[in-house]
């Protein structure tokens, strides 16, 4: 198993042996491994038989290949043989050829000499018979006729030209075009016949008559075939033929430019003139047609014309710079109208300004989206344009805005206006009508006043949800500025209701009757603003965020506007308080008149007091509490101040002598009685329309105008100016924006200091401490109401 010259595999199996059989255990198998060694070297012999097997067939292949190659290349060599003998007698065929070429051109040049010799002799025949077949409308046929004819004389100016030397050419070339004179006559006849009268009207030609477009197409590519031929022999040999190149295709293309123009304008044209009669709206409706045209031309047209015309693609650029055209002149004529934007205007001012806005509106749209998805969109043109660019649209958002916005506060302006009418029905007609009632739900005054206006105002916003972001913006932000503005476009219902009554409640009888109806209009003016308030917050905030958020991929806040509509809500709810409480004070007036009087003084105890507060009442049981909450309070604390002012005011008229220590303490007592116990109803009633923690901070004496009397009341009770000086600082922490005057006034009445410089000096340096208390610079009801201290003052 070993020689003295191993060669590498023999290594490498004695290796495997070796370490195959080095356990003893390995011997057991040997047989077994000598088996599988056997099968191997089988296999490896069966494939080294097959593949030399297959190379012994590919050898056999080809060498019968190169043997069938060897046959054919013998053959394929006796026959180019046989072609150079043959072709040995050929040698004349180029001469021969040549010579009948030779032949065939004379035999052609008599062939067309005799035919134009016909033509010449026959031309009053030729001429008729073209005429008896354009009447026959055998276009095709008349036009091949024409054509020999025109030739006829093309060939004989031709042959002239090669002779212009000679001395009778000019003569002889006016002498052929006076014979053939008929042909410009006919050229025309036969445009008239053919262009002129399939071409104008070709949309409808082509749909019920498309082998007459076509014949008359055929006819004007022989005539651009036949012009470009006189380019050539112009450019060949210098000669002109009169009256070419005719360019009858641009003159196709020049007639449906023309009907296209005429077909635009019909549409458009009469716009500027006839405004506000004829709406744009009724112009952009018949722009259908235009549309129904194109689509025409898409289905019927094109199949009858060449392609090099490419007549759909310049019948829908037509279209789109004519539509262009127009559209341009009634922006420029919209942007530059001069318009009524006063505050009243007619009805027939409103609708001229509501079409111009409807109009601008729909320039806008149609121009851009509307004009590319509807108009050229419905039949799939393919097509996608801008009829103004943006700086004239910039000019027509800037005009819209305006002309929207005066629109949406007049519409406002009507609502409330059929609103007041519905409430003071047939009044001013008859003034012994009756008011109807006004409706309730549960506890509250009921109108459509409210969602009429929010129906407005929201229903603006869905019809420009398709204008782009910006400008959609800006008409969000009119109609939530417009929205803000409501409550002030109300308010002169006030003075309207105010007036009306007024005129009313002259008459004592029915004082009572009239001012229940007074109070529940002013009550739902006051509800009104409650409802138009909830909207703000609840409804219309959400809306206007939600259309920008989904339309515009971006969340725009109108807090800031919206936040003045709440204001004027308040502001608006605020004024009917006071003109309720001008009613409770008419009530009042003559027990306002008494206070601090002889008759107050020799009264039973807070008698004054409970008729006050027993009248509010009355008012708060039979009518307010059909307010809101809210103001129900806000009224409440209204009379509150109300009251302090009235008691305040009738100290600065007081006449009832105090002069004595019995007198002064008499008074403080009672004052002090009626008023405490007027504060504590008050309290009581304001904090049960809100919360607990209110009712402790208004007892506070600093939130409680009355508590002022209290305080000037203490101070008359004062024994001498020493204890003056210990509770004037109170007075002053509480009220530190009274003004001097008044309280040197009130502090002088008892003469309880030698002098009133003595007082003044008293309160300037008391006012200087009271600054330095906490508090000390609150406003009060001598800050809210200083005008009415003034005329006391």
């Amino acid at each position: 198993m070993s020689g003295d010259n191993p060669t590498e595999e023999y290594s490498i199996a004695l290796a495997r042996i070796n370490d195959t059989l080095k356990d003893y255990d390995s011997l057991d198998v040997l047989h077994e491994i000598y088996a599988i060694e056997e099968r191997k070297k089988q296999n490896s012999m069966e494939k080294l038989r097959v593949g030399v097997r297959a190379q012994l067939d590919g050898i056999k292949t080809t060498m019968q290949l190169i043997n069938l190659a060897r046959d054919e290349t013998a053959a394929l060599g006796e026959s180019m043989k046989a072609i150079n003998e043959s072709l040995h007698t050929c040698s004349q065929l180029t001469s021969r050829i040549n010579l009948l070429k030779s032949k065939a051109s004379d035999h052609s040049q008599r062939l067309s000499a005799r035919e134009n010799f016909v033509h010449i002799t026959e031309v009053p025949n030729t001429a008729e018979e073209i005429r008896g077949l354009l009447r026959n409308g055998e276009l095709l046929r008349a036009h091949k006729v024409f054509a020999q004819l025109e030739n006829a004389r093309d060939d004989l100016l031709v042959e002239l030209h090669k002779n212009r030397q000679d001395a009778g050419y000019e003569h002889n070339v006016k002498t052929i075009y006076d014979y053939f004179q008929c042909i410009d006559e006919l050229a025309e006849k036969l445009k008239a016949a053919s262009i002129h009268a399939y071409i104008p009207n070709v949309i409808v030609k082509a749909e019920f008559q498309p082998h007459a477009v076509v014949s008359v197409l055929r006819i004007v590519e022989r005539e651009e075939k036949k012009d470009r031929l006189c380019f050539e022999e112009q450019t060949r040999t210098g000669i002109v033929i009169k009256n070419r190149p005719r360019k009858w295709s641009e003159e196709v293309k020049a007639l449906i430019r023309e009907f296209i123009v005429d077909s635009v304008f019909n549409v458009f044209g009469s716009y500027i003139n006839d405004h506000p009669a004829l709406s744009l709206r009724d112009c952009i409706k018949e722009t259908t047609t235009l549309a129904i045209q194109i689509y025409k031309v898409k289905q019927y047209v094109v199949k009858c014309f060449p392609p090099h015309y490419d007549i759909f693609n310049s019948v829908v650029k037509w279209t789109h710079i004519e539509i262009q055209k127009h559209l341009e002149e009634i922006s420029n004529f919209l942007v530059q109208l001069d318009l009524i934007l006063d505050e009243n205007l007619s009805d027939v001012e409103f609708s001229t300004l509501q079409s111009v806005k409807n109009d601008l509106f729909l320039l806008y749209t149609f121009s851009n989206k509307a004009y590319n998805e509807e108009f050229l969109g419905q039949f799939n043109l393919g097509y996608s344009f801008i009829l103004l660019d943006d700086f004239i649209l910039k000019k027509i958002e800037e005009k819209y805005i305006i002309v929207f916005e005066r629109c949406l506060k007049q519409m406002a302006c009507k609502s409330i206006d059929l609103f007041e009418k519905l409430e003071l029905v047939n009044v001013k007609r008859d003034f012994n009508a009756q008011l109807p009632e006004v409706k309730t739900v549960g506890n509250k005054l009921t109108s459509v006043l409210p969602s009429d206006l929010y129906q407005l105002f929201l229903g603006q916003i869905g019809p420009h949800k398709s204008l782009r972001p910006e400008f959609f913006t800006k008409v969000c932000g009119v109609i939530a500025n417009m929205y803000a503005q409501v409550a002030v476009l109300i308010e002169p219902l006030l003075n309207s209701f105010q007036r009306f009554f007024q005129s009313k409640l002259k008459d004592a009888d029915e004082v009572e009757e009239w001012n229940y109806f007074y109070i529940r209009r002013i009550l739902l003016l006051v509800n009104i603003t409650t409802v138009l308030s909830s909207h703000v917050d609840e409804s219309f905030r959400t809306e206007l965020n939600n259309v920008l958020r989904t339309h515009h991929s971006e969340e725009i806040p109108f807090s800031d506007t919206l936040r003045i509509a709440l204001t004027n809500n308040k502001n608006l709810a605020n004024k009917c308080i006071v003109m309720l409480y001008e009613l409770i004070a008419k009530d009042l007036k003559e027990s306002y008149e008494k206070l601090f009087t002889q008759e107050w003084i020799e009264s039973e105890e807070n008698v004054f007091g409970c008729t006050l507060w027993d009248t509010l009442q009355d008012y708060m049981r039979h009518d307010l509490y059909l307010m809101d909450r809210e103001y129900q309070c806000a009224f409440v604390v209204k009379c509150w101040k109300e009251f302090a002012l009235q008691y305040i005011i009738a100290l600065l008229k007081i006449k009832i002598p105090l002069r004595t220590l019995s007198e002064r303490t008499a008074f403080a007592e009672k004052s002090k009685e009626e008023v405490n116990h007027l504060s504590r109803n008050l309290i009581n009633e304001v904090a049960s329309f809100s919360n607990s923690n209110f009712k402790s901070t208004i007892e506070s004496e600093r939130y409680d105008p009355l508590q002022f009397i209290v305080k000037i009341s203490e101070i008359y009770e004062c024994k001498d100016v020493s204890e003056v000086y210990l509770v004037l600082p109170s007075l002053l922490s509480c009220f530190p924006d009274v003004p001097h005057s008044i309280l040197v006034r009130l502090i002088d009445y008892p003469k309880l200091f030698p002098n009133k410089s003595a007082v003044k000096t008293l309160v300037e340096n008391s006012a200087k401490n009271a600054k330095l208390i906490e508090g000390g610079s609150e406003n009060t009801i001598f800050t809210s109401d200083a005008l009415t201290f003034k005329a006391y003052l």
